[in-house]
């Protein structure tokens, strides 16, 4: 049946109301969420000036993000921090992400004291990561040490010849883009490799054996790859405590002169009116499987290069 023109028009008018209502359900609930987070939230010492102890979590694979960085210059700048406990859950990542992070970590070392507290592990490059605290404690079981460089690249060759494929190139020298996966690997392009990781392995067995204060033969029994107990990691001089947060917290009071009626609180930075909203509207569009949409979308990250990583499937 063939609509009039007013059908269309009040059809078409209809469709708007509908979308404007839906555009403005949307609106109220984003805002509702935002509120409600606000309202809710897990009250953190960030955002006021009394003196604390900063609670600062490493977690994950390490990649040195900017975001880490800058919480780390953030504390070391922030009057209200008088020390910070150093929670590492990590099974390690790039070897030059660690590094980066160790470094910013000694820089905020040296102005503030800083204690290691391993909750569940610390290995690999979670390892360099906690080298910068003076003083590390962790959990009887926890998991620390894994002392070692990887570099490691996958292998097509045979599945491209199955598959009648064949990778044609032409490059400036025999090691340059090598190995590349495409073809079996070179003796010469395997001793390149090795080279690196000697040299890397050589600097983390130095970093360890100077902030740990070992001798070559402690040295030894540490750097071969494996992976420790909290218990085991003790008289190995891997770590200098057993036991929970609390013993992190009164090193810093013994030792460190940190005013014990301190409380423990989580960082996290202070937030202008427009951070906040980008992080609601996160939550809210990935509780509503709308992620990806208004730019929303989670980080990814990639392990490329040199990797200090435990993963027991790799060993």
């Amino acid at each position: 049946m063939t609509q009039s023109a007013d059908q269309i028009v009040e059809r078409r008018s209809l469709l708007r109301s509908v979308r404007l209502w839906r555009f403005l359900a949307f609106a109220v609930l984003v805002a509702a969420v935002f509120l409600f987070g606000s309202a809710t939230g897990k009250k953190t010492m960030a955002n006021i000036d009394a003196p604390y102890i900063a609670r600062f979590t490493i977690a994950g694979v390490i990649t040195g993000q900017p975001e880490t960085l800058e919480a780390i210059e953030e504390m070391r700048t922030s009057k209200a921090v008088k020390a910070v406990i150093l929670h590492v859950n990590s099974p390690g990542g790039t070897t030059s992400g660690a590094e980066i992070l160790y470094e910013k970590l000694r820089e905020l070392a040296a102005e503030k004291p800083v204690v290691a507290y391993v909750d569940h592990m610390a290995a690999s490059g979670g390892y360099i990561v906690i080298l910068a605290a003076d003083h590390i404690v962790a959990q009887q079981n926890a998991l620390v040490g894994s002392i070692g460089v990887l570099v490691q690249w996958p292998e097509f060759a045979g599945l491209l010849k199955t598959l009648g494929v064949k990778m044609e190139e032409v490059k400036s020298a025999p090691l340059k883009a090598a190995p590349n996966g495409f073809e079996p690997a070179s003796d010469e392009a395997k001793a390149a490799m090795r080279a690196i990781v000697e040299d890397s392995y050589g600097w983390f067995k130095s970093l360890v054996q100077t902030r740990r204060g070992m001798d070559a033969d402690g040295l030894k029994l540490v750097t071969d790859g494996r992976i420790f107990t909290g218990r085991q990691s003790l008289p190995l001089k891997l770590i200098d405590s057993i036991g929970q947060e609390s013993v992190a917290k009164q090193w810093l009071v013994e030792k460190k002169q940190v005013d014990s009626k301190l409380k423990v609180a989580n960082w996290e930075a202070k937030e202008d009116w427009q951070d906040k909203f980008e992080k609601k509207i996160t939550q809210f569009s990935k509780i509503m499987g709308l992620s990806g949409v208004f730019g929303v979308n989670s980080a990814q990250y990639s392990l490329d290069g040199l990797v200090s990583v435990w993963n027991p499937a790799s060993h």
